[in-house]
């Protein structure tokens, strides 16, 4: 479900089968009930300091070499469970941009789709975090980081 504010605006939705990871030994594409689809990218965040805290969130043009904006989760203030993330700005869309999660950028949903390019989004992450550094009383939990959904969002329309 997408959030209430949300409603009524259009969207491009990519599922967690859709995002490219680079580290295929501790980020796996697996089942979780949780998941808006039922499946999601599961970050196993013991094996690489880059996926401690702070959790970031980025886009990056690949043709310019330029950052166009990105987002540092320095604590998880949000109940267990999956919440959305999102950029500060929209970011209009370039020939060959992509989205990054994790302070290393290894889970990424390349966006050069004809229908996204020279369009501008707000772009959300759907992620849930386990375990004692995002919620101190999961003592006994796993830590990992899952991600089931990225969403580009039309700007909402500002009122005249």
């Amino acid at each position: 479900p997408m959030p209430k504010e949300l409603e009524g605006r259009r969207f491009f939705d990519f599922y967690a089968h859709k995002l490219k990871v680079w580290h295929n030994d501790t980020q796996v594409l697996v089942d979780d009930a949780d998941a808006t689809n039922g499946k999601a990218i599961r970050i196993d965040v013991k094996s690489n300091h880059y996926f401690d805290l702070p959790f970031v969130i980025g886009f990056y043009d690949d043709q310019l070499e330029m950052s166009l904006g990105s987002k540092q989760f320095d604590r998880i203030t949000e109940g267990v469970g999956y919440h959305w993330y999102k950029l500060d700005k929209p970011v209009t869309i370039p020939q060959d941009g992509l989205f990054y999660m994790t302070r290393e950028w290894t889970t990424q949903l390349k966006t050069s789709y004809p229908q996204l390019i020279g369009k501008t989004f707000e772009i959300w992450a759907s992620v849930k975090f386990t375990g004692k550094q995002f919620h101190p009383e999961q003592v006994d939990e796993h830590e990992y980081i899952y991600i089931d959904r990225v969403v580009l969002i039309e700007p909402e329309k500002k009122q005249r």
